[in-house]
């Protein structure tokens, strides 16, 4: 309480910095010089959980997600056979594994029709990179443990996540390039 009796909202940032999981500049180049070590198998993790074809569980290790984005199907763009969008001053590469974007084409959907939008985001050794995942929606945000490699589909990790099944985008593959 201030002398007049206002009241002032004190924030210890580098407190809340530190438990968002942000890191100093210094650490942040220490980091990306050493290997990124794989999550032990059956650990536990948290994860998006959403649905990208049509009953379908699919996850993404919740530390890549940036943002949700409700985005109109006019401003999704096409060039050399990618899916782009303008994203906040950079071309944003989209990844639509269920098909919804072609699914909504081919129904004649509305150009002011919304779809949602998964930011996800990583900083690397070329810096941070973007890519958009397009969902058909965001079930969950939930804790689960990854099973054994041996029970992976086509190569998609598979996790428990409030003990149904659900395919994980790995953090590698989410930032392959998008074809």
């Amino acid at each position: 309480v201030l002398g007049n009796g206002t009241l002032a909202l004190i924030l210890d940032i580098a407190a809340t910095a530190t438990r968002a999981g942000v890191k100093p500049t210094e650490q942040e180049a220490k980091e990306i010089a050493q290997p990124v070590e794989r999550v032990e198998e059956n650990a536990e993790a948290s994860f998006m959980v959403f649905e990208d074809r049509v009953k379908e569980r699919t996850a993404l290790p919740l530390e890549v997600v940036e943002r949700i984005e409700s985005v109109p199907l006019a401003k999704i763009e096409h060039a050399g056979g990618r899916i782009l969008m303008q994203y906040r001053g950079e071309l944003l590469p989209l990844r639509d594994d269920g098909g919804l974007l072609a699914e909504l084409d081919a129904n004649g959907s509305m150009q002011d029709e919304m779809v949602t939008v998964l930011i996800c985001s990583r900083t690397s050794a070329n810096g941070q990179r973007r890519t958009g995942m397009v969902v058909r929606r965001v079930l969950d945000v939930s804790t689960g443990k990854l099973l054994d490699k041996d029970a992976s589909i086509d190569g998609m990790e598979l996790a428990l996540v409030k003990e149904r099944v659900t395919m994980v985008h790995g953090a590698s593959e989410t930032w392959e390039e998008v074809a």
